[in-house]
């Protein structure tokens, strides 16, 4: 049976209703790194992405891309 996020959400209050200060606080610590776990992988999945498709272009293509930005960092600082 699936169930929504909302209901999830709300099994996981009822569980943690009852729980000692320093219950809570390491269901808190685990849920920020399963979190940040999920993120990361996200990201690095995304520059795999990118990796993969910069590897297929043609040297045509390439040359364009260095042409486009060409100075870019120069050109564009980040602001701070």
């Amino acid at each position: 049976m699936k169930e929504s996020n909302n209901n999830i959400h709300s099994e996981i209050l009822k569980t943690a209703d009852g729980l000692s200060k320093k219950d809570l606080a390491a269901v808190l610590l685990y849920a920020k790194r399963l979190k940040n776990t999920t993120e990361k992988a996200k990201r690095k999945s995304g520059i795999k992405n990118i990796k993969n498709d910069l590897k297929s272009l043609s040297d045509i293509q390439i040359t364009h891309l260095e042409q486009e930005f060409k100075d870019y960092k120069k050109l564009y600082p980040r602001e701070k």
